[in-house]
């Protein structure tokens, strides 16, 4: 973990992703500071360890006068665009804030950069069995979105900066998150949703392999990074494919609602995105604990006391 007295900056911590991690580092003891956009956001506990910081990242001066104030010693970076990302023009202003903001980081002192990317940024036109996983080195990243594109530049751009400044830099791709709180629930919260609401749930053929991984371990992955020496690219997945057909006829069956689990009506995308995480866990010495099937049963627990809740 952190040195003592180190000061952790984690932007997009009101994020899926980011509130994990925040929460994580400073149950662990972690100095940390996040920020988020909105002044109407509430903090998420009246308690809360972690302290905020309410700015618009892509206001140049303002994300300046952060880094003169803070002076952090390690930035760990979520925020990017997150409505409708995959084509967004607003992309390329992500990339160039990212930029803007290592450089301060550079000039302040700053000592290690955690930047998150996502399996976006691997040519997902190859055809793979799930077999074949994404190799950090050895698969092309020649990303079919400008989301996975700008993050690819992003990447190249900072590699290259921080080793010129001598500061150490990791990139965590993380491949299908998913679990509690999702913003933008993608498949097993999506059809999680649908069923508990008695609407039918239209999907793939669900052919596909993904590689799924809960929130849990996702934030467990990026406190290894932190607290390991090793630098460079890393997958953030557990290294296993699973049918997205097998999972959501699992969800069908565990809600009792199978019958509305429509499969086949939507087009197929991409046919198998599944990652190789020997580097991560030999480098850093992370595995995986959470497995799918139990997983998705405290993602479906979780949705039904919140949608419980909500009507009643």
């Amino acid at each position: 973990m952190a040195r003592d007295g180190q000061l952790i900056l984690v932007t997009g911590a009101r994020g899926f992703i980011g509130r994990a991690v925040s929460n994580l580092l400073a149950k662990r003891g972690c100095h940390v500071h996040a920020t988020k956009q909105l002044a109407c956001q509430p903090d998420p506990y009246p308690d809360d360890p972690v302290t905020w910081h309410t700015i618009n990242l892509l206001h140049r001066e303002a994300v300046a006068e952060l880094m003169v104030a803070l002076r952090p010693s390690v930035i760990i970076h979520l925020a990017w665009e997150s409505a409708n990302h995959w084509n967004a023009p607003s992309n390329l202003d992500w990339t160039a804030a990212t930029l803007h903001m290592a450089k301060c980081f550079a000039d302040c002192g700053g000592e290690r950069f955690i930047g998150i990317g996502s399996c976006a940024e691997y040519d997902w036109r190859l055809t793979h069995d799930e077999s074949v996983p994404f190799d950090e080195v050895l698969t092309s990243r020649r990303a079919v979105t400008l989301y996975g594109i700008a993050k690819n530049a992003t990447y190249d751009v900072l590699s290259k900066f921080f080793e010129m400044k001598g500061i150490a830099f990791c990139w965590g791709a993380v491949f299908h998150a998913y679990g509690p709180g999702e913003s933008r629930p993608e498949i097993i919260s999506a059809v999680t949703m649908k069923l508990l609401r008695g609407e039918p749930a239209y999907c793939t053929t669900g052919n596909q392999f993904r590689d799924f991984i809960y929130l849990d371990d996702v934030a467990e992955a990026v406190a290894a990074l932190l607290s390991a020496s090793a630098v460079g690219r890393f997958n953030i997945a557990t290294g296993v494919g699973t049918s997205v057909r097998d999972v959501v006829i699992r969800i069908g069956e565990l809600l009792c609602r199978p019958d509305l689990v429509r499969l086949g009506v939507l087009p197929d995308d991409p046919s198998n995105v599944v990652a190789r995480i020997d580097r991560i866990a030999s480098e850093v010495h992370w595995t995986p604990r959470v497995s799918v099937d139990e997983g998705v049963q405290r993602t479906l627990d979780w949705w039904r006391r919140k949608m419980n809740h909500q009507y009643t």
